[in-house]
C-alpha cells in the first residue's frame, strides 16, 4: 500500500512540470522617436475648371502625410493558473502528515512488546516510530506535487521588451503625391436641391467632361446653384445663372433658326377636306414648330397663318387640287434635313452624357425633340 502511494505521488509529481500559462499583467510604452512621410492614400484629389459652360474634372490618386512613431513596448507577465487542485492535494497530504507526526511524538509512551512486561503493546515504541515514519513520508510525497506546483507558479512570470514601428496619426489625407500623377477613374454626381440629377464617371485617365447645357432644363429652372460631388465628396458648387442664360441663347437661337426655314414656305392649305388630304408643306411645318416652341417667338404669327390657311382652304375646292411636286419635294427635303438635326443632336447628347443612358434619353427627350 505504501509503495502504491509513494508511486503515485511520484507520477503526480512529474506530470506538474507542465507548461505554465501566462498573461499579460502590465504594458508599458515608451516612444524612442518620431518619423512623417508621404504615402499612398485612399483620397482623391481633384482638379475643376469650367470652359464656358462645359464643367471639366481631372481626378488623381492622393496621398497622404503620415506621422511615425519607433515604440519600445515592455509587457510584464505573470502566471494564470488555477491552483485549487494543488490545494486539495495538499489538504489531502496534511492527513497522513499529522498522524504520523502524532505517532511519532507519542512513540515513547507506547509500552514494550515484551509479553513478560508489566504492561504490553503489541506495537511496541520501535513500531509507532515506524507507522508514524511511514505516515510523514507518504504524506510528504503526496504533498511534493502541490508544493512544487505551487513554487513554480509563483516563481513563473516575465518582463519582456520589443520594438516596433506604427503610424500614429494621418497628418494631411490629402497631399500631392511624389512623381508624376496617377489617373484614378471615380464616380461624379450632380446635384440639385439636394437631388441627383445626372451620375457618371471620370474616365481611364482620370477626365469628365459635361456641357451643363444638356442637362434637361426642366430641372434647372428653378436652381441656383449645382452641387458637384467625386467620390461621394462634396467639391464644389457652379452658379447656374450663366448655364441658364446659356440654354436661354441657344434657345432663342434655335428658334430663329427654325422660324427662318419655315416661313420660307407659304402656309395655303390645312389638311381635312373633302379629299382629306393632309396640310402643305408650309402648314405642316408650322405645326411642327408649334410643337418644337409652342411659347416661341413666332408661335403667334404661325397660329395666325394656319387660321387664315384654314379659312382659305373652305372657300377652295379641295377634291380638284393637284399636289404640287415641288412642295412635296421641298417637305420631303425638310423631313430629311430634321432628321439629319434629329441624329446630330442625338451624338452630341451621347458624347455629353459619356454613354450615361438616362442622361441621354433627357437630353434627347428635352433638347432634340421638334
Amino acid at each position: 500500500m505504501a509503495l502504491r502511494v509513494f508511486l503515485l505521488a511520484i507520477c503526480v509529481s512529474l506530470l506538474g512540470c507542465a507548461d505554465i500559462s501566462l498573461q499579460t499583467v502590465d504594458t508599458q510604452e515608451r516612444v524612442l522617436s518620431r518619423s512623417y512621410r508621404v504615402e499612398s492614400g485612399p483620397g482623391v484629389r481633384v482638379r475643376s475648371r469650367m470652359d464656358d459652360t462645359t464643367l471639366v474634372l481631372q481626378t488623381t490618386k492622393a496621398c497622404q502625410r503620415s506621422s511615425y512613431a519607433e515604440v519600445e513596448i515592455t509587457e510584464v507577465k505573470a502566471a494564470d493558473e488555477d491552483v485549487t487542485g494543488e490545494l486539495i492535494v495538499l489538504g489531502l497530504a496534511l492527513a497522513p502528515i499529522g498522524t504520523g507526526v502524532g505517532l511519532l511524538v507519542d512513540a515513547p509512551n507506547v509500552y514494550e512488546n515484551n509479553r513478560n512486561g508489566r504492561a504490553y503493546n503489541s506495537i511496541g515504541p520501535s513500531g509507532a516510530y515506524a507507522a508514524g515514519g511511514v505516515l510523514v513520508g507518504t504524506g510528504g510525497l503526496i504533498a511534493l506535487w502541490p508544493i512544487v506546483e505551487l513554487f513554480r507558479i509563483a516563481a513563473a512570470g516575465e518582463e519582456t521588451t520589443r520594438t516596433t514601428e506604427r503610424r500614429d496619426e494621418v497628418l494631411d489625407p490629402n497631399v500631392r503625391c511624389a512623381g508624376s500623377a496617377q489617373p484614378k477613374s471615380v464616380a461624379v454626381q450632380l446635384r440639385v436641391g439636394g437631388q441627383s440629377i445626372y451620375s457618371g464617371r471620370t474616365n481611364g485617365k482620370g477626365l469628365f467632361q459635361l456641357d451643363l447645357t444638356t442637362l434637361p432644363k426642366s430641372r434647372l429652372a428653378s436652381a441656383v446653384s449645382l452641387e458637384v460631388l467625386v467620390a461621394g465628396q462634396t467639391v464644389g458648387e457652379i452658379d447656374l445663372l450663366p448655364v441658364l442664360e446659356r440654354q436661354a441663347a441657344k434657345l432663342r437661337e434655335a428658334d430663329e433658326q427654325l422660324w427662318q426655314r419655315v416661313s420660307q414656305q407659304p402656309c395655303v392649305r390645312v389638311g381635312g377636306g373633302p379629299a382629306g388630304r393632309p396640310d402643305d408643306g408650309g402648314c405642316r411645318s408650322r405645326r411642327l414648330y408649334l410643337q418644337r416652341f409652342p411659347n416661341g417667338r413666332y408661335a403667334e404669327e404661325a397660329r395666325d397663318d394656319l387660321a387664315r390657311a384654314a379659312k382659305n382652304t373652305r372657300e377652295l375646292q379641295i377634291a380638284e387640287e393637284q399636289p404640287d411636286p415641288a412642295t412635296e419635294r421641298a417637305i420631303e427635303q425638310a423631313q430629311k434635313v430634321r432628321e439629319a438635326q434629329l441624329a446630330a443632336c442625338r451624338k452630341q447628347c451621347e458624347r455629353s452624357c459619356q454613354k450615361n443612358q438616362s442622361c441621354i434619353d433627357l437630353c434627347v427627350e428635352d433638347g432634340c425633340q421638334p
